[in-house]
């Protein structure tokens, strides 16, 4: 029932209207609270600039840094004579602390910034302290297809490129394997990835199939709460519990894999979905979910499962069909990092053109490895952006991924 409940609550615009009138007649943390709520609903928000507005006003900055260090973001191009550097930045902890720098009114004035939201609806308070230091100067890459859509021409307080942290995977590291791995769920070990749905499926499902689970430990939860669940459902000893995997080794079990579920019904990106396409394995996931990597399931590549069906006899269904889908040959030609490393530069000189400043130089082409901004090729960053990373050290905005590479 109270899923049920909140799932109304986050589709009902009468909702939203009632929230509005909250937002404005309230103060301090209370209204942060419902400025959030109504932010991250899914509702129509015909006064969204108006609570946008009243939220970035109220929203509390943080304490000023002189030195930040982040390890989950990168600059892909330094900035040259009257032309901008871009900065992307990944995780709402990350953007805080950009915004807490020092050196945050220089970064602004050299620097593009491009941010990728760890959830959808992509608001949250990183987000609106930044807005209320630097209106205008963020460019979010929202988590979906959607989300980017309903943000086009939400606000004139930042704007949006069509990308995620899903569109910057290296197809060249994964290798062709036999499918020695029937069923994958590659997942920390969080609530939300909702690991019961799947042992209340293996109940009903064949007992000679080989289900590998491969994860890490989330706040709150552990390895042993995940087995303790599959203890209540009879099934804790019909997988496989594969804790604090390398990056290797969880390609080699994504192109080991036959399927691999991701039973999510709302997060951010999923790149472990979009990695096991390159890595040749069709995806299931829920038709009703909320997740950026659904907009990458069509018939050569995956299914969509129905909510309201019993699992069990659905994934064996898609095991059936799986040999049959190519989503490497799909993913190859339309996610890769490289084509959308092409498509991003586009986007950026138009702008930069739009706005009259310089494109002398494209960005560095990029892909993310285990949320690690890696480059693309040759291994190693260009000059430019080498000296650019040691500049903003010196100003006490460090990179960790970029500044301890070798010049």
């Amino acid at each position: 029932m109270s899923v049920v409940i909140r799932k109304l609550a986050r589709n009902s615009e009468l909702v939203t209207r009632i929230l509005f009138y909250l937002i404005k007649y309230s103060r301090g943390r209370l209204r942060n609270r419902f400025s959030l709520l109504y932010l991250q609903s899914d509702a129509p928000k015909p006064r969204l600039h108006d609570v946008l507005t009243m939220s970035i006003t109220s929203v509390p900055l943080l304490s000023d840094e002189s030195a930040v260090v982040l390890s989950k973001s990168a600059i892909i191009r330094a900035p040259s004579g009257r032309s901008k550097g871009v900065l992307i930045i990944g995780f709402e902890h990350e953007l805080d602390k950009l915004t807490c720098c020092d050196a945050f009114d220089y970064i602004c004035k050299h620097y593009e910034v491009l941010f990728m939201p760890t959830w959808q609806p992509f608001y949250s308070e990183a987000i609106l302290r930044f807005l209320k230091k630097c209106p205008n100067q963020l460019t979010i890459l929202p988590s979906s297809r959607d989300c980017y859509y309903r943000a086009l021409n939400a606000s004139d307080l930042f704007s949006c490129l069509p990308f995620h942290a899903s569109s910057w995977i290296d197809e060249h590291v994964y290798a062709e394997k036999s499918k020695a791995i029937d069923i994958l769920m590659l997942a920390n070990f969080a609530t939300y990835k909702r690991h019961i749905l799947l042992f209340e499926a293996l109940r009903s499902l064949p007992k000679s199939l080989r289900v590998v689970l491969v994860g890490r430990p989330a706040v709150g939860r552990s390895a042993e709460d995940i087995m303790a669940e599959a203890e209540e459902y009879g099934v804790a000893d019909r997988f496989e519990l594969i804790q604090g995997a390398t990056n290797d080794d969880v390609r080699d079990y994504l192109c080991s894999a036959r399927l691999v579920l991701g039973l999510s019904g709302r997060e951010g990106s999923y790149v472990g979905l979009a990695e096991a396409l390159f890595a040749n394995a069709p995806v299931a996931l829920f038709s009703d979910a909320v997740v950026g990597t659904k907009n990458y399931i069509n018939p050569d590549t995956g299914f969509l499962l129905r909510p309201d069906t019993p699992l069990a006899p659905q994934i064996m269904r898609c095991l059936e069909l799986s040999p049959s889908l190519e989503p490497r040959k799909w993913a190859c030609v339309n996610i890769s990092a490289r084509i959308n490393n092409e498509k991003l530069n586009k986007f950026l000189q138009h702008r930069y053109e739009r706005d009259d400043l310089e494109w002398s130089h494209d960005c560095d082409y990029f892909r993310i490895q285990s949320f690690q901004f890696e480059p693309l090729s040759k291994n190693e960053w260009s000059t430019s952006v080498k000296n650019a990373v040691r500049d903003l050290a010196s100003k006490g905005f460090v990179i960790r991924t970029q500044v301890d590479e070798k010049a």
